[in-house]
């Protein structure tokens, strides 16, 4: 299962802007999110992209060009990785969290760019060769 929050945005006039963490995607089958979306929304399926809608939400303002991001992988079900990257820009080569068949993963993004306000979310299980 996956669960995203954001804690702060860069405001296209204000700089960077902290606020309350909250949360914008729970798949947990009783999640709750800040607004609703993207709450209870099954699991994250190897090969499925998720498009999160980052700016508007919760203390982000629209038109905000990054926000600091945290994703938690939870109680994963088989080994995996995840990729997160800005809506529009192509999908990086590089995995943002290694999961295994642990206890709940949690990943912090520094200042995550956003394009067109929102960021995707792939999900991989490990390749085998």
């Amino acid at each position: 299962m996956l669960t995203a929050a954001v804690g702060a945005a860069a405001a296209p006039s204000a700089g960077f802007v902290p606020g309350t963490p909250a949360r914008l995607v729970d798949t947990r089958p009783h999640g709750e999110t800040i607004d609703g979306i993207d709450r209870a929304i099954g699991v994250l399926e190897p090969g499925r992209v998720l498009d999160v809608v980052i700016a508007g939400r919760a203390a982000v303002p629209r038109g905000a060009k990054a926000a600091a991001l945290t994703f938690t992988v939870t109680d994963p079900v088989d080994p995996g990785f995840l990729t997160v990257w800005p809506c529009g820009a192509p999908k990086p080569t590089a995995s943002m969290r290694q999961a295994r068949t642990s206890p709940s993963l949690p990943l912090a993004f520094g200042m995550t760019a956003l394009s067109r306000s929102t960021v995707v979310v792939s999900r991989c299980r490990t390749c085998r060769r």
